[in-house]
C-alpha cells in the first residue's frame, strides 16, 4: 500500500502517467471542479496551503485533474505545429518528515520501476527560476506513459514552504521524440510562472 503523506512520489509518478495517458488527446470544453487546496485567480492557479501561485502561459491550457482527489494536481497541455502537443501535469503534496532530496530518491526508483532504469537520466541538480529562484532537481525520461518508444520527457522537483509546512512540488510533461527540443523549452518556459502569492 503506498502512503501519500511521507511517500509522496511514488503515487505521484503512476498517477501522473495515468493522467496523462487518460487525457491525451481529450481536452473538454467545459470547467470542471478544482481539487481542494487550488483556486482560480487572475493570472492563473494558486495552491492555497502552500502560497504558491502558477502563472498560467496564454498558449498553454489547464484542466483540473479528475482521477485523484489525493493531492492537488492540474493537467496542462500546450499544442505546437503538425498537430504535436506537450503534454504535463502539476501537483502539490504534503513533505511531513521527508528532505527533498529523499524525495528525489523515491521518485527515481519509482520512475525507474515504471519506465525501466535505463531509460531513466540521473537527477541533475538546478536552480529552478521559480520567483523567487530555489534549489530542485531535474529528471529526463526516454520514455513516455504511451510505453511505444515514441516519446520522452522530463520531470522538476522542488520544495515551497511557510512557517509550518513544505509541499513537493511536481512539473512532469512529455511529447513525442521529432518535436523534443521545442517541447523542451516550452517547458522550460514554465518554472518563471510559480511565484509566492501575497498573503490575502
Amino acid at each position: 500500500m503506498i502512503r501519500l503523506i511521507g511517500k509522496p512520489t511514488a503515487w505521484f509518478c503512476m498517477a501522473s502517467s495515468l493522467l496523462q495517458l487518460m487525457t491525451a488527446g481529450n481536452f473538454p470544453a467545459q470547467e470542471v471542479r478544482l481539487p481542494a487546496g487550488l483556486v482560480k485567480t487572475e493570472a492563473g492557479y494558486l495552491h492555497r496551503p502552500s502560497g504558491l501561485e502558477f502563472q498560467t502561459p496564454k498558449d498553454w491550457e489547464v484542466r483540473p485533474a479528475e482521477l485523484t482527489k489525493m493531492y492537488a494536481a492540474l493537467v496542462l497541455r500546450h499544442r505546437l505545429a503538425e498537430k504535436e502537443t506537450v503534454e504535463a501535469t502539476l501537483s502539490f503534496a504534503p513533505l511531513e518528515e521527508l528532505t527533498l532530496d529523499e524525495a528525489r530518491d523515491q521518485e527515481l526508483k519509482a520512475l525507474q520501476a515504471i519506465y525501466q532504469q535505463k531509460n531513466v537520466e540521473p537527477p541533475v541538480e538546478i536552480r529552478v527560476p521559480t520567483q523567487p529562484p530555489r534549489p530542485g532537481y531535474r529528471i529526463v525520461l526516454n520514455e513516455g506513459p504511451d510505453f511505444k518508444g515514441r516519446q520522452q520527457g522530463v520531470v522538476y522537483l522542488f520544495t515551497t514552504s511557510d512557517e509550518k509546512k513544505t509541499w513537493l512540488v511536481r512539473l512532469r510533461a512529455t511529447w513525442n521524440k521529432p518535436v523534443g527540443k521545442q517541447a523542451f523549452a516550452e517547458t522550460e518556459r514554465l518554472l518563471p510562472q510559480f511565484r509566492l502569492h501575497p498573503a490575502e
